[in-house]
């Protein structure tokens, strides 16, 4: 309950309390009034409250501290209590207008309240932020004051940091281990660690925070002594993997790398690193504000946090020539590079929003349009490349090498060659994937392609050397052959309806086989090239 229905509430009670239909001692706690509340309060004294209404109670009082304190005094139980609901309304308050809301939150932290870690960022009040951290601080301590109390010196010794560091990932562990010398698994730590898979506080930040950016948070959180920066979860995965997929990317990244993380780090089911994924996340987000762009609106703020990004800190870790991963796909041979990502997801994305798995005039906000849905999606997909390839064009200027691969790879994709490679970041958030889609490639998979492209693969090497002549030849720039010359071989090549020669189709009409010749089909990929190219030069 927000404060402002409580003000309401109150504003109801002074002017006809009789025509309210609530309990006394509700009413008590709206009217602040400390001696109607005790009164309530004694006629239950045989039978205490259950832990769901004293939490109500709490609730109501919520804003006053000597309301919560009597609610204390005679015997309800704050250790379930959640503040996140009563403080939805103080998230986004620099300061506060009251000490009361402070005193309130103060006095059910002393009284072990439920406290979740990713609260300390949703609050951009500084007092309130630190107060939370500072309570968080003297939990892990108590917790660590209680390991060693009960815990075999052996077992102490794998947890011990050192200097001023606190514990943070080996909470989970300890907390088991204390509840089997214990018997309880109450040891005043009531955050709900739990939920983060065996992770950091920082893994906290990551899924729950990243969209606030409260660094100011983080920095207060290391200087406290948490300093687990770069350490896995259960998972396997780093708190730098899960954030890395916000459109916030930058600001938090370069935290997170100014303290130690390794963005070269790979995914636990993926060959894929840190660097390629934030690859995969930029295009997600050139697509996903496409439709706004497409519709004129002016909400572009997603991909003008990304450019903002890209100029500050983009030439330090993104699109890094040098980051490879280990696979060996014929895509990017040598390893996939941050760059190649971008085009595997390009012609992803525009394969889905075609074939209708991607509902254009939803997902991408475009349901205040009449126009069909054929005529949308290309126009979507065309004016989300145009963008693509804007940014790309531009960062590569200072990347040499980096035509090759652009030409390759959008060869590879108009091939529609399949991949063995990390296609699994091509997903939006792929830490959260649990089942098969979300893992790689076995190597009985990678052969078993290999096998079955080999052809294929080989016939794109071909054209990738006459590809590359051709382009040493002209001297164009690269933006300019992709418009000139590639997307007119493109089709030329594509159009070749029948690879088998006449011998063969006769051999096959003797043994009762008709071959009929398939329709031939362009990638739309091919055209929004050549159509997108002349808008960004």
């Amino acid at each position: 309950m927000t404060e402002v229905v409580k003000k309401n509430l109150r504003r109801m009670i002074s002017r006809n309390a009789d025509g309210i239909s609530a309990p006394e001692i509700i009413k008590a706690l709206l009217r602040k009034s400390e001696k109607d509340l005790k009164k309530e309060l004694q006629k239950f004294q045989s039978q205490p409250y259950s832990e769901e209404e004293g939490n109500r109670l709490l609730t109501f009082a919520f804003g006053w501290p000597k309301g919560i304190r009597i609610l204390l005094e005679s015997g309800i139980d704050a250790r379930s209590f959640q503040l996140r609901p009563v403080c939805a309304g103080l998230f986004e308050t620099e300061s506060l207008d009251s000490d009361d809301y402070y005193d309130s939150i103060k006095i059910l932290l002393d009284a072990q309240c439920r406290l979740d870690l990713d609260d300390i960022v949703f609050f951009r009040s500084k007092i309130i932020r630190s107060l939370l951290i500072q309570e968080v601080v003297k939990r892990r301590k108590e917790l660590w004051r209680l390991a060693q109390a009960y815990l075999p010196v052996n077992v102490i010794d794998k947890f011990r940091k050192e200097g001023d560091e606190l514990i943070d990932t080996d909470l989970p562990t300890i907390c088991e281990a204390l509840a089997e010398v214990r018997g309880d698994t109450d040891h005043g730590i009531s955050e709900n660690y739990w939920r983060f898979q065996g992770g950091s506080v920082y893994h906290s930040y990551a899924i729950t925070g990243s969209s606030i950016i409260q660094l100011e948070a983080l920095d207060e959180m290391y200087a406290a002594g948490f300093r687990d920066i770069d350490v896995p979860d259960q998972r396997g995965m780093t708190p730098l993997m899960l954030c890395s997929f916000d459109d916030y990317l930058f600001r938090s990244a370069i935290w997170f790398i100014s303290k130690g993380a390794n963005y070269l780090r790979k995914f636990p089911y993926s060959n894929a690193t840190i660097a390629h994924s934030w690859s995969a996340s930029l295009t997600y987000n050139v697509w996903l504000d496409a439709g706004r762009w497409t519709l004129e609106q002016p909400q572009r703020s997603r991909l003008e946090r990304w450019k903002t990004g890209l100029k500050e800190h983009g030439k330090s870790i993104f699109l890094l020539p040098s980051v490879r991963d280990s696979c060996m796909c014929p895509c990017c041979p040598g390893g996939c590079t941050t760059l190649s990502v971008i085009f595997r997801c390009t012609e992803d994305l525009v394969r889905q929003v075609n074939s209708g798995a991607v509902n254009s005039a939803k997902i991408f906000s475009l349901w205040m349009t009449d126009e069909p849905a054929p005529d949308l999606g290309k126009r979507l997909n065309s004016t989300a490349f145009q963008e693509l390839l804007r940014i790309v064009m531009e960062f590569c200027k200072e990347r040499p090498g980096s035509e090759q691969t652009i030409m390759r790879s959008l060869t590879f994709e108009a091939l529609r060659l399949k991949h063995v490679c990390c296609v699994e970041i091509n997903q939006r958030f792929p830490w959260a994937g649990t089942g098969a889609g979300a893992m790689g490639k076995s190597e009985g998979e990678i052969e078993e392609i290999m096998a079955e492209e080999k052809e294929q693969y080989e016939m794109f090497e071909q054209l990738m050397v006459e590809l590359t002549a051709k382009f040493d030849e002209l001297g164009l720039p690269i933006a300019q052959f992709l418009a000139d010359y590639w997307h007119k071989r493109m089709i030329e090549f594509l159009s070749e309806r029948d690879p088998y020669n006449e011998e063969h189709h006769k051999e096959a009409r003797r043994a009762g086989i008709i071959l009929e010749e398939a329709p031939i089909e362009i990638p739309e990929l091919v055209y929004i090239v050549a159509n997108t190219v002349e808008e960004i030069e």
